[in-house]
């Protein structure tokens, strides 16, 4: 380490600035006649912060005794201090870079907090500054200062007491979820509209969290049985547009979930200190957007906010990752039993193969209607094939389930008890039970629908656990299947109560308010009839 004490030739003896007392004794006997004559001039140089002393003619040696045990490290004017928002009462917020000592038999100095102690408290024996109470930045305690006393033990010193200003910053958690400003939305959709169309941007969504990476509201439209044919193109801005062709023949009334969501994935990704992102909690979501902070290790007013956007779901996907079909052999070739179809992201097109050879069906390169191929070797029974899809990026699979069946198998009929369903969801997640004629038990398979509901092999049919179903009513489609090849097909109505009550609470709100507007105008006419009796 560097002298800080320098005499040069003049000479010219350079010392720290901050509160010190000087000495002289003579080092030269040939002035000691002259000493308590002599004139030592000093010049404060305060841009320096440092002390110059000059002498003439003659040497001096300068005892410096710095009283420095109430001065913060570094030369620092105030401690600056952050803690989140969710901190607990006791918990150590900060330590403060006093120079004194405050431990041992014999401390140098005492700490205690003279400003804002309802707050915190410093730790005897120590420089830990420890929080008193819960805070809470959406309260309005977003900052807030300390004043701590330091008394030096020595008070002789000219310094013997300082204060110390302490400023302390709340840093936002991430306790507030996005708020939509509606609890759902009806709009008209034409038909036929181009892709990327806007049919809607009229709805938002707000946190309360402070502003920053933590009240950056994303949105996206949650999975479902039409989520593929309206998207949210950017995350950052509530507009919905057309995904994909509409057919009003087909559809006429739809559903879609809409999502409102702010730093929920970082539950499943971790950041290192060199910038590596890796997946915490597997699976990972198919898409997420988050926000990177960065700050100085030693400066935290040195900082910077990064957005990501992560991108893991295939770029093409098959509409259901199951299908299913029944042949005989009496039917004609090149019958068309069924079409598949996948969506894909890039907007290219679609090429469909089977990943089986000499399969009993195939399916078309471009349109993906599976026709019947023919039975040259296959006997009766259930077949499982590969169905493939590629963008020309990537490839995607779904699985294709074919019931062969021989003459004496057509013989072999299942019914269900009943052609059709009606079930209801209530407050608990068994919705009903379904079952099929005869003795034999069937294996059940529900198509469609099937991250919102279940049907296990005894024909029980389940909520998916924490899922709501987005359609006030579901219709579902069950497939029951036995080994000798028999099947049959049911159809399942599932009113969903609690997804009409808020059409429900607006149309029973706006009676109100007009039979409130037919009272008021018969009391105008009542009242001028009055008036002019």
């Amino acid at each position: 380490m560097q002298n800080p004490y320098t005499i040069l030739e003049d000479p010219i003896v350079v010392v720290p600035f901050p509160y010190v007392k000087f000495y002289r004794t003579l080092i030269s006997s040939t002035y000691s006649d002259n000493i308590q004559n002599k004139v030592v001039r000093y010049i404060h140089d305060f841009h320096e912060s440092t002390m110059i002393l000059r002498s003439v003619s003659l040497i001096y040696l300068l005892l410096i005794e710095l009283n420095l045990s109430c001065l913060l490290e570094n030369g620092r004017s105030a401690v600056y201090l952050s803690v989140v928002e969710d901190v607990k009462p006791g918990e150590v917020i900060g330590h403060l870079p006093i120079e004194g000592k405050t431990d041992g038999a014999k401390p140098d100095i005492q700490l205690r907090v003279v400003k804002g102690e309802e707050i915190a408290h410093i730790l005897p024996g120590s420089k830990d500054l420890v929080i008193e109470k819960e805070l809470d930045r959406d309260e309005g305690q977003g900052k807030f200062e300390l004043v701590v006393e330091c008394t030096s033990q020595n008070l002789d010193s000219d310094f013997s007491q300082l204060n110390i200003s302490v400023f302390v910053t709340v840093q936002d958690v991430n306790d507030n979820a996005p708020i939509f400003d509606a609890t759902e939305y009806n709009i008209t959709i034409k038909e036929e509209l181009p892709i990327g169309t806007i049919v809607f941007a009229d709805f938002e969504a707000t946190d309360r969290d402070q502003p920053g990476p933590n009240s950056f509201v994303l949105y996206s439209i949650a999975p479902g049985p039409h989520s593929d044919l309206l998207e949210i193109a950017d995350p950052f801005r509530p507009v919905v547009t057309v995904k994909s062709r509409i057919d009003y023949e087909k559809i006429r009334k739809f559903d879609v979930t809409l999502e409102a969501r702010d730093q929920e994935f970082s539950n499943n990704f971790l950041i290192d200190r060199d910038g590596k992102i890796t997946v915490k909690l597997p699976p990972p979501p198919p898409r997420a957007t988050f926000f990177v902070y960065a700050r100085e290790k030693n400066n935290p007013d040195m900082n910077a906010t990064a957005i990501l956007s992560l991108n893991l779901e295939k770029s093409i996907r098959f509409e259901y990752d199951s299908y299913s079909l029944k042949i005989t052999p009496a039917m004609p070739l090149h019958t068309v039993l069924l079409t598949v179809k996948a969506f894909s992201s890039q907007g290219s097109a679609v090429r469909y193969s089977l990943g089986n050879v000499n399969a009993v069906v195939a399916v078309g390169e471009t349109t993906g209607q599976v026709t019947f191929a023919g039975l040259p070797k296959v006997k009766s029974g259930i077949m499982q094939y590969e169905l493939l899809a590629t963008n020309r990026i990537e490839t995607t699979k779904a699985k294709l389930t074919v019931v062969v069946e021989t003459e004496s198998d057509c013989c072999a009929q299942m019914e269900f008890e009943k052609p059709e369903y009606h079930l209801q969801i209530g407050s608990l997640p068994v919705l009903g039970t379904i079952s099929v004629r005869g003795q034999q038990k069937p294996n059940y398979r529900l198509m469609n629908l099937n991250q919102y509901f279940f049907v296990d092999q005894e024909g029980v049919v389940r909520l998916q656990p924490d899922t709501r179903p987005p359609c006030a009513i579901c219709e579902l489609v069950v497939l029951a299947s036995r080994d000798d090849g028999a099947i049959s097909v049911a159809k399942i109505t599932v009113k969903n109560p609690s997804f009409a009550v808020s059409s429900t609470s607006v149309l029973t709100i706006l009676i109100l308010i007009i039979l409130a507007l037919i009272f008021a105008l018969l009391l105008v006419i009542v009242f001028r009839k009055v008036h002019y009796v």
